[in-house]
């Protein structure tokens, strides 16, 4: 199946950036949370989606589980409207740049 095919590719490639930490010897500095899941289709609107995940962190207590779950909310407010589409005249607005 093609989903499971990339969801192993994931793994490896996860296993590798903890490789990647340790070979810098930097698994006491480095705050990481990695999700990365593949929704299964819904049979009908009440049911709830089923996600097929891999996942890695490396937190040491709850404060640093905030702060990474913090940062991934503000970046995501931040850049939702990115992800539909820039908006050049927006981007552009006050700046005295014409596409035109």
């Amino acid at each position: 199946m093609r989903e499971d095919d990339f969801l192993m590719e994931v793994h490896r490639l996860a296993i590798e950036l903890e490789l990647l930490i340790d070979r810098y010897d930097l698994r006491d500095k480095v705050l990481s949370m990695m999700v990365v899941g593949v929704l299964d289709a819904l049979e009908d609107d009440n049911e709830k989606s089923r996600m097929k995940a891999i996942y890695s962190h490396n937190m040491h207590d709850e404060l640093e589980l905030q702060t990474v779950i913090d940062f991934a909310t503000e970046t995501w407010r931040e850049n939702k409207d990115i992800d539909r589409g820039l908006d050049f005249d927006d981007l552009f607005d006050g700046l005295g740049i014409s596409l035109n």
